[in-house]
């Protein structure tokens, strides 16, 4: 196989066809009778193909189950290769135990395109892939997510996905709900101090589940928006109460699970 570029590629005709369903695109000879392929002994013959020689690599890589994480390839390159190669060719889906890496390559592109790494994540039936890719997602929300990614992603996956969103989500609502356990009103600390304290932590709740993307919350956003609260009463006993339910919210805040 070439490129214009000048680069070959040397492989089997008998293996192309073995992966491919349309004798890779009609560009390999028609498979003959008996075993339905081409003798081991044959003249070289060169294919020219339109693919880049970086994604016409990385293709046969995953073909031959050969591990290519060493050339790092973009996610367009992944991308292309899986949506539009694989049809093209007619070529089967990644085999058992992913050999070429492909699924580790995807996963490292994770942190900067979450949504899309996901999708060819899910697309490939990657399960490793897209749990660990899913806790990236969170730096965008679900409204943003386009059709064209719903249905890279399947149903089972998109709706898996929501459901995590929705249970992050639901989980921070409850938390920022969950007042503190105040005391007993007396004459030191009356209903109408305890009462400005409330209202104070609701504003914090407030601030936090009216960012743009509230489940991208982190612990210091709690810590910066529920620290002062305990300042707005001299009560020792309010004080330690707001506290001590600040620090259990953040507990479980950070110990939610954050993936699918």
């Amino acid at each position: 196989m070439t490129r214009s570029d000048g680069v070959f590629f040397y492989t089997h005709i008998s293996s192309l066809q073995q992966y491919s369903s349309n004798n890779f695109g009609g560009l390999l000879p028609s498979q003959g009778g008996g075993s339905g392929l081409v003798p081991a002994v044959v003249q070289l013959r060169t294919i020219a193909i339109q693919e880049s020689s970086q994604v016409l690599n990385i293709l046969l890589h995953i073909l031959y189950g050969l591990n290519c994480e060493r050339y790092a390839p973009n996610l367009d390159v992944i991308a292309h290769i899986l949506e539009s190669c694989f049809p093209r060719y007619g070529l089967q889906t990644i085999g058992a135990g992913d050999p070429s890496g492909i699924g580790a390559m995807i996963l490292k592109h994770a942190p900067s395109a979450p949504i899309r790494a996901y999708g060819l994540a899910a697309s490939l039936g990657l399960e490793a892939i897209c749990v660990a890719t899913s806790q990236f997602t969170f730096q965008v929300t679900m409204d943003t997510v386009s059709e064209a990614d719903a249905l890279r992603m399947g149903a089972v996956y998109l709706l898996r996905l929501f459901l995590l969103h929705t249970n992050v989500l639901d989980t921070l609502k409850r938390l920022l709900a969950n007042l503190p356990s105040l005391h007993d009103p007396n004459k030191s600390c009356t209903s109408a101090g305890q009462q400005k304290l409330v209202e104070a932590w609701r504003e914090a709740a407030g601030s936090i589940i009216l960012q743009p993307a509230p489940q991208r919350t982190t612990t210091t956003d709690l810590i910066i928006a529920f620290g002062p609260v305990r300042g707005r009463t001299a009560c020792p006993r309010c004080r330690e109460c707001c506290q001590r339910r600040t620090t259990q919210m953040i507990r479980e805040w950070e110990t939610l699970k954050r993936t699918i």
